[in-house]
């Protein structure tokens, strides 16, 4: 896997694009191509996919568009690439869990797979609650972090 130094490496040697150029010139297009190419369409009807087919077409969608448009860095204007191969092995490798908190609140979350029964998902509960009033984000972890 790609160790993060070649990735901060990459952000600052990558081509140097306008941030308007990288997303107009680049991003949308490769965007529509991969969507077009791997036939992928929202269905209104459908909350949860469930469909495996569309799921795989998905994932090599957006491997490719990783691969074909890379990821701009805001901060120095520039594109960075990677081959298919290296951001398939990076998701081969990545890690399948982390841990949270602290004393009898810490808990680990495990990557969940699309066959996984055995187990309830965790629930992070992330963006938004910055902008809630304090007592309200604090007993919704509390309630949250007892199940």
């Amino acid at each position: 896997m790609i160790d993060l130094v070649e990735v901060f490496e990459r952000a600052e040697t990558g081509p140097l694009l306008a941030e308007t150029d990288y997303y107009m010139g680049r991003y949308v297009p490769v965007l529509s191509d991969v969507i077009s190419r791997y036939k992928i369409a929202w269905d209104k009807e459908t909350i949860i996919n469930t469909d495996d087919d569309l799921n795989d077409r998905v994932f090599q969608a957006a491997v490719d568009l990783l691969a074909e448009a890379g990821a701009y860095c805001p901060e120095t204007n520039r594109v960075m690439q990677f081959t298919r191969d290296e951001i398939l092995r990076a998701c081969s490798q990545c890690p399948t869990a982390a841990t949270f908190g602290e004393g009898r609140e810490r808990k680990t979350m495990y990557g969940r797979r699309p066959d996984t029964t055995d187990d309830r998902p965790w629930v992070h509960i992330g963006a938004g609650i910055y902008t809630t009033d304090e007592q309200v984000y604090l007993d919704t972890v509390e309630k949250m972090a007892s199940f």
